[in-house]
């Protein structure tokens, strides 16, 4: 359920990187949809199918917790786990660099702004960042983290911010959106 958590995420990523930055460059087809729920769901499930299968070569869970043993946890959830999140974060770079690019073509166009002005810019871009951290599930690198020696930092840091994942969606996307704002 995890890796198909993760897969969603990259979805989303892809598709605000298609609205982001190929906005008039891209055609999303009429199968996107179907393509992207058979990735999202196919890969993990390949993913717990290959390791489940020869299980009888090797411990597939912890005798003392509910949770995989290192072989499989490795191979079926930590890797793809980490090239799905690496995969997010390059597209992360990608979305906030064109989008940065564009404001300060914008800027250049309209002239010079006052430097009260570029408070507000500066505000806005760390608001777009924080914003597109959370849809593409970034707050589970803390997670992914939390299996080296830091582990109770990365533990309560992972807990703290995928906890809030839904609150700040709500947040970024309905409470301080322009258009939302007349709803008040």
């Amino acid at each position: 359920f995890l890796l198909a958590a993760l897969l969603w995420m990259s979805v989303e990523a892809v598709n605000i990187y298609l609205a982001a930055v190929m906005v008039f460059d891209h055609h999303v087809s009429t199968t996107f949809v179907l393509k992207a729920a058979t990735i999202a769901w196919g890969f993990p499930l390949l993913a717990m199918v290959s390791t489940v299968g020869p299980s009888s070569l090797y411990d597939y869970t912890m005798a003392n917790y509910c949770w995989l043993a290192h072989t499989p946890l490795t191979y079926a959830f930590l890797l793809p786990a980490g090239l799905i999140l690496l995969f997010n974060m390059v597209v992360f770079v990608i979305i906030m660099y064109k989008l940065v690019r564009r404001d300060i073509k914008q800027k250049e166009l309209t002239g010079g702004q006052r430097r009260e002005s570029n408070r507000r810019w500066v505000s806005r871009q760390l608001r777009r960042a924080v914003s597109i951290m959370t849809l593409f599930g970034l707050t589970w690198v803390f997670g992914f983290f939390v299996i080296t020696g830091a582990r109770i930092v990365f533990a309560y840091l992972f807990c703290i911010f995928n906890t809030l994942h839904g609150l700040f969606i709500f947040v970024f996307h309905c409470v301080m959106r322009e258009d939302m704002k007349k709803w008040r």
